[in-house]
């Protein structure tokens, strides 16, 4: 099978790409577009977006439930804590995520205890803290919920952040990162 190559390509219906294609240029496709993409893409994507993606994605996901701001934090091998957001109006958390790309397996003595927090108001946003102790394993690359059961009305600027405590000889959390999903007041 050949490649096909696209260059400023305008759809103005849907675009059904099968195998190998390139699409490079200013593209504009009115429609739905059905690919398999590998490689980079950029610009803005306005409709849903359905699917899995691998790789970095940077900036705002919009949809039905509010917005979704991604962090990636790195590997962590010691207590501490990192901002996520900067609310941009008045806003309501409406749940944050974790992901490593190494599992952790729940240990009752190596452990991490994981919350979030509202670091400009000085105020928790879970009413408890997510321990990783035995029956509580973190997946390799899948989402693991911190609970935002309280103080998740946040007002402009203020600061959100996850803290992540370590207990004993806990393994490393590889890679981590954090979504915070909002919606505006």
């Amino acid at each position: 099978m050949t490649a096909t190559h696209f260059t400023d390509l305008t759809v103005d219906d849907d675009l059904i790409v099968l195998g190998d294609a390139t699409i490079t240029g200013s593209t504009t496709i009115t429609g739905t577009l059905t690919a398999d993409i590998t490689g980079d893409v950029t610009g803005d994507v306005t409709g849903d977006l359905t699917g899995d993606v691998t790789g970095d994605l940077t900036g705002n996901v919009t949809g039905d439930s509010g917005n979704c701001t991604y962090s990636a934090i790195g590997t962590v091998s010691a207590t501490g804590a990192a901002d996520l957001f900067i609310a941009p109006a008045d806003v309501t958390i409406t749940g944050l995520k974790i992901t490593v790309t190494t599992g952790i397996t729940g240990n009752d003595v190596n452990y991490w205890s994981v919350k979030a927090v509202n670091k400009t108001a000085t105020e928790d946003l879970s009413s408890a803290t997510v321990d990783t102790t035995s029956g509580v394993d973190i997946t390799a690359d899948t989402g693991f919920d911190i609970t935002i059961d309280q103080n998740a009305d946040i007002d402009e600027g203020e600061v959100i952040q996850v803290s992540y405590t370590k207990a004993a000889s806990a393994a490393d959390l590889v890679n981590l990162a954090a979504s915070v999903a909002w919606k505006t007041r």
